[in-house]
């Protein structure tokens, strides 16, 4: 097939639109900060031959195709300012627009193209170069270039295979949102586009008629390849092999397409065998060797990416649930392509930003951007619904003045403006301005009162009401975080002059950093449920799949995402419409590995380039596939979330169920009541059929979920027949590990493996013997995430599919024998069942990983295993233990493969058998007297503790007058002491130089770790380095976490007494703790050894918030 030619074969582009760009005439030399740029060593280099180009800011084109290039003494260059500008002058511009097609090209430009972008090579910049494929105004990443400080004229030549006569080139140094760039100003020359010119002699592009490579599951198993040769050469001999990965770089195919010839300017489509079937991600890598008709070889490698999905196109329906947010037009810049393959599978809903500013520039005169338009348009002939958010208000509404967002005036035209874009779009569904509680985030509303907002609520709701729209449903919130305090105080200011009939959704966002706490996730939908009286919309949730490093909050990694997003669809689903209606997933693009960014790495899909699918994706489809019908039933819920199972029913099918752990590795049997079921991992592809004598079926969890179906007429919670040790290895290179598999009927089961022989070696046995099976395992050299299959079957059929997870840190260190774990301690509350591990590891290296497993001694169960990566070589966790665990267990503290390691500090939990009780929290004193005597200084307080319990502690506290639980100065006097009793008879002596008007407050023994905070006085505060003979100095030293979204104080105390208890001098330290401190932060306190100190007593609180008076008055004269 003959490619057409258009009669121009090379341009460059013409500049179309420049905003604050500086233009400089042609010289010798240019000056720029003191910086001597050298512009004939540029020209010097740049002999390109058989071009037409045009320079970039002139509107003349010089017609040279014929002969070599000559520039002329026009030639000019310009400056692109970078992200230094755009952060001190909102004016400032970071693009360059070009338009090459409108103006230079004769006729419609073939497909593919080469752009060359001549450059200064300077220090600290940096540029991407975009381009749109579409009708409307849109942009696909090419590539980027950050300079390396040369300073020297450069070209970068990008490979484009899907320009059409439409398209446009866009250059732009980074935004504010990319943190991980450079900063400078860019000096760009000529941009040269040329048309038929690939990177090879002979181009190959895979093709199964879907943008990015999406393959229907079960239409996988063949794959187009488009030859091209637009070489220049009469023919090119091309031969290819090729090799199919999945995402662990498993080989799944492998095979060649024999040498054939293909003439210049000829396409010739050849179709492979893939050999995929499952659904996931996957790679195709191309060996090609050519021989052009001169008799040149050539090789070279190039690669694609494609996946298998369950889309809508296999037959299910819509998801009510799911929906989709994007910024059309930000800086994230989706594209119509992203939104065509995100509604191929099954979401329902999709979120858009409608900027009131960008609509209305001319007040009453509504413009709206044509690519939302556009993917508005589509996904309505697609079926998924639309909704809006409405935000931005016009500067001259307010005259840029935020004290002016209330005036008639503003508010009325909010209501035009609402009217207009639904009338526009037909939208069913429009959320009111965005993130109004963010005051750092959104400048533009960050400081609208309650009332503002209830304001503009209601301007909204008129305005449709008056207009004929009542069925427009309104979405009010838009909350930036679960903030349910802003939803009381919004309730609370509005309770007199707001009714919530003006109303019908409350919306929220949350973003989860480094993991997912489901019980948190529940509870906050269940609260603002409940605050509101509304049916909950989560209108964005997301994870980054990179950390932070303004924040320090640490991004997840890819199987994580892919986990988590099903896992919080499937707790919002089991709760009902009436409570959540629509949870919206943030966002569309997962940018390149070039953006190391947290705000680009949030996506669905690949960076809209590719417009390929993530894992995430591909989980996200098969949720939406298995669930879109499913009414939940029932559920078992262990540990709030730690573990659980969901079962739902869907009509004329069967059962179908979801089953995950938040811990590395959980056992859970459950009582289906059926002979069969069928076992899905979390992307749905069918790991088999699984056969049970007595309805009783186990699984071995991890963090991904699996999807079980079948006609269950149970779900209740069983005694395991076949499990194994656990289901997630750390290791580190060349590390050993072993699994244990055990089966409760010791039956005889032939054992087959499935996992990625390049990056693991697996010695198996051919069968289980009397139910035992071990697996040695050793890990490769490259780090990574992977995965071994495990089927236990006999003739009769499949008893047991489960799956080890081996992460690989290739970096980091094995275990050494020499390893060892001085101090450590474990210590448990049986009231709080927290247990609580330090210690010190010696040899630890900053690479290494640690990994805790607690056992059970008697029947060898683990009831807790957990990843820590630490900071340095101090140990301090942790953690619930279940609550059905019941005797002794060992804590083992081991290296980064704790299957095989030695063991390295061993420590004993041992759970009491206990009542339910209130044990540690003194709730009321009856009688409550306090006694000073003013010869002895000593007080007495008398009274009677109600619900106490003999194993209670009581803490006294002493303070001034005008304490408000803040004021560490003001504490004279500090003690715990255990009872023999609820009787209160307690003495203590207050200092010598105590004088004036006291007050006593009481906690029982629990206060400190009721603030959520992570620790308690008699686990975490403890004395180092104090030696009464022979130091000065004494230090308490504590741990503390700060889960909450606002910064708390933690403040540690030092008190010292002589022999006879009187206290002699008390210090303080302060530690601000940042809010959302997942990690452990050391905190301590310092003080000089007072001469006549016996005994020494350290206390941690939080703010001493909480405290309240136990007993009278105390007044010393």
């Amino acid at each position: 097939m003959e490619t057409k030619k258009a009669k121009l074969k090379v341009v460059s582009c013409l500049l179309t639109a420049v905003l604050s760009v500086n233009v400089l005439p042609f010289c010798v030399a240019a000056q720029k900060n003191n910086e001597t740029i050298d512009i004939n060593s540029r020209i010097s280099n740049a002999a390109y031959h058989h071009y037409v180009y045009a320079q970039v800011g002139k509107t003349s084109v010089t017609n040279d195709e014929n002969s070599n290039l000559t520039y002329d003494n026009g030639w000019i260059f310009n400056e692109i300012k970078g992200k230094d500008a755009l952060l001190s002058s909102a004016g400032a511009t970071n693009n360059l627009f070009i338009t090459p097609n409108s103006d230079y090209w004769v006729e419609n430009s073939n497909s593919k193209v080469a752009v060359s972008v001549e450059y200064y090579d300077s220090d600290d910049a940096s540029f991407s170069v975009l381009y749109s494929t579409e009708e409307i105004d849109n942009y696909n990443t090419m590539g980027t270039v950050v300079t390396e400080g040369t300073n020297t004229w450069k070209t970068k030549t990008f490979y484009v295979d899907d320009y059409t006569t439409k398209s446009s080139i866009r250059i732009v140094t980074p935004g504010w949102q990319i943190g991980s760039l450079a900063k400078g100003a860019l000096y760009i020359g000529n941009i040269f586009v040329e048309e038929d010119k690939t990177e090879h002699p002979v181009e190959i592009t895979p093709s199964n008629g879907v943008r990015g490579l999406i393959y229907d599951y079960g239409s996988s198993d063949s794959m187009m390849l488009n030859y091209d040769n637009l070489s220049g050469n009469d023919y090119v001999s091309v031969q290819t092999k090729y090799t199919i990965k999945n995402n662990e770089g498993t080989v799944v195919n492998a095979g060649e397409v024999n040498s054939f010839a293909i003439n210049n300017g000829e396409s010739i489509q050849k179709n492979i065998n893939t050999g995929v079937a499952a659904c996931g991600t996957y790679s195709i890598s191309f060996d090609v060797k050519t021989i052009d008709s001169n008799g040149v070889y050539g090789l070279y490698t190039d690669s694609a990416e494609f996946s298998v999905v369950r889309t809508v196109d296999s037959g299910s329906g819509r998801h009510p649930l799911v929906g989709v947010t994007a910024d059309l037009r930000g800086y994230q810049q989706d594209n119509l392509p992203a939104v065509k393959g995100i509604s191929k599978i099954g979401i329902s809903n999709f979120k858009a930003a409608s900027y009131w500013d960008e609509v209305e520039k001319t007040e009453g005169v509504y413009t709206y951007n044509d690519l939302t338009m556009s993917c508005d348009s589509y996904l309505k002939q697609e079926g998924v619904d639309t909704i809006y958010v409405a935000t931005q208000i016009p500067s001259f509404y307010n005259g840029g003045n935020s004290n002016l967002y209330y005036t008639d005036n503003a508010k009325a035209a909010y209501g035009k403006y609402v009217v207009d874009l639904v009338k526009k779009t037909g939208a069913t569904q429009v959320e009111i301005l965005n993130e109004i509680n963010h005051n750092g985030f959104n400048h533009n509303w960050g400081h609208m009162l309650y009332n503002g907002y209830a304001s503009y609520v209601k301007a909204a709701y008129d305005a449709l009401q008056s207009s004929g729209h009542s069925d427009v449903d309104i979405i009010a919130g838009a909350l930036a975080g679960a903030d349910t305090d802003w939803i009381k105080s919004f309730k609370l200011h509005n309770v007199l002059s707001f009714d919530f009939k003006y109303f019908d959704k409350f919306s929220y966002h949350t973003y989860y950093y480094g993991g997912f706490d489901a019980a948190d996730f529940s509870d906050k939908i269940d609260e603002i449920h409940e605050l509101t009286g509304k049916p909950v919309i989560i209108s964005e949730l997301g994870w980054s799949s990179a950390d932070d490093v303004e924040t320090t909050a640490s991004g997840v990694k890819m199987y994580q995402k892919a986990s988590y997003i099903p896992e919080a669809l499937l707790i919002a689903q089991s709760k009902g419409t009436d409570v959540v209606e629509g949870v919206y997933l943030y966002t569309l693009s997962e940018w390149g590995e070039y953006n190391k960014s947290r705000d680009y790495k949030f996506g669905i899909m690949k960076s809209p380039s590719g417009n390929g699918a993530t894992d995430t994706y591909v989980s996200l489809a098969a949720f939406c596939n298995f669930f879109w019908d499913a009414e939940f039933n029932k559920q078992i819920n262990k540990n709030n979330f730690e573990t659980v199972a969901m079962d739902f029913t869907r009509e004329g099918k069967q059962n179908i169920a979801a089953l995950w752990t938040s811990m590395d590795s959980d056992k859970l049997a459950i009582d289906l009541g059926c002979s069969s079921i069928n076992v899905y991992d979390m992307y749905g592809t069918p790991k088999g059929e699984v056969k049970s004598s007595d309805g009783v079926f186990s699984f071995d969890l991890s963090v991904e979920p699996i999807y079980i179906e079948g006609n269950f007429t149970k779900f209740e919670e069983a005694q395991t027949v076949i499990s194994q040790d656990y289901s997630k290895v750390y290791a580190s290179a060349n590390d050993s590990f072993e699994i244990t598999l055990t089966d409760e009927q010791a039956r005889n089961l032939s054992v087959e493996l499935d996992y990625n022989k390049d990056a693991l070696t697996v010695e198996c046995p051919e069968e289980m013997i009397n139910g035992n099976l071990v697996l040695k395992g050793i890990s490769g050299t490259d780090s990574g995430y992977y995965h071994i299959g495990i089927k236990l079957y006999d003739d009769s059929g499949v008893y047991y599919v489960g799956q080890t997870a081996v992460e690989i840190d290739a970096n980091g260190h094995g275990v050494r024998e020499e390893t060892t774990v001085s101090g450590a301690a474990a210590s448990y509350d049986n009231e709080t069942r927290i247990a609580t591990i330090a210690g010190t590891i010696q040899n630890y290296g900053p690479n290494d990983n640690v990994t805790l497993l607690v056992q059970s001694d008697s029947d060898k169960s683990i009831a807790y295993i957990r990843q820590l990566k630490l900071i340095d070589s101090n140990l301090f966790t942790q953690f619930k233990m279940p609550d059905n665990a019941k005797g002794s267990y060992t804590a083992k503290i081991c290296g980064s493969n704790f299957a095989t390691s030695v063991e390295l500090a061993e420590t004993k939990i041992v759970i009491e058998e206990h009542e339910e009780d209130d044990s540690g929290r003194v709730t009321n004193l009856t009688g409550g007297v306090s006694i000073y005597d003013k010869e002895t200084g000593v007080v007495t307080i008398n009274g009677t503790l109600n619900d106490w319990k003999s194993k209670d502690k009581v803490t006294f506290l002493v303070t001034e007058d005008g304490f408000t639980g803040t004021e560490a100065s003001k504490i004279k006097f500090i003690s715990q002491a255990k009872l023999s009793g609820n009787t209160l008879d307690y003495k203590f002596k207050m200092p010598n130089n105590s004088l004036g008007h006291f007050n006593v407050f009481v906690f029982g023994d629990k206060f400190a770790s009721k603030t959520g905070l992570g620790f308690n006085t008699e686990d975490t505060a403890y004395i180092t380095g104090f030696d009464i003979a022979g130091t000065s100095t004494i230090t308490a030293s504590a741990q503390a976490q700060n889960i909450f979204d606002k910064a708390k104080n933690v403040t540690i105390f030092i008190a010292q007494y002589d022999e006879n208890g009187s206290l002699l001098t008390l210090k303080s330290e302060d530690k601000s703790i940042p809010a959302n401190t997942v990690e452990m932060v050391p905190c301590s306190c310092s003080a000089e050894k007072h001469a006549d100190a016996t005994l020494v007593k350290a206390f941690v609180w939080d703010n001493l918030s909480g405290l309240y008076p136990l007993a009278d008055d105390i007044d010393l004269k």
